[in-house]
């Protein structure tokens, strides 16, 4: 999850999924589902600061994410980005749950989230490369 998950969040950023309009690539095949549902909703990409723990003081006007400092965001509005981030975490989470993975550790300090706003329901997932663990938030 480490390695699959933290590639596609950095291209996300740095590529430019942040500043660009609706992709016209060709459409990604989804495994979970109708390609066309990923259109759908609204999709943000957060960078937190996990070295600042839930309950710590923080800096007037800081936007937090679950106790988490929010350092910066970037709506995903392509189809295919939305795709490849999505098809990256749920690989992530079959490498994690392989018994013969590396086995987590208990740190929990996550420094990215995907929030996904579809049909009224928000969902977030932080994500802590370190210990190589999520949580799931839903409303």
């Amino acid at each position: 999850m480490r390695t699959t998950l933290f590639v596609s969040i950095v291209s996300l950023m740095l590529l430019g999924a942040c500043s660009r309009g609706p992709d016209s690539s060709p459409r990604l095949e989804a495994d979970w589902g109708d390609a066309d549902q990923l259109l759908v909703g609204q999709y943000v990409l957060y960078r937190l600061d996990g070295d600042r723990y839930p309950g710590e003081a923080v800096p007037p006007g800081t936007q937090l994410l679950h106790g988490w400092s929010i350092l910066d965001r970037c709506d995903v509005e392509s189809g295919v980005d939305r795709h490849r981030m999505l098809a990256s975490f749920y690989a992530g989470q079959d490498e994690m749950s392989d018994p013969g993975g590396i086995p987590p550790v208990d740190c929990f300090q996550p420094r990215h989230a995907i929030r996904i706003v579809k049909d009224g329901t928000t969902t977030d997932y932080l994500i802590c490369f370190q210990c190589a663990n999520y949580m799931i938030w839903t409303d």
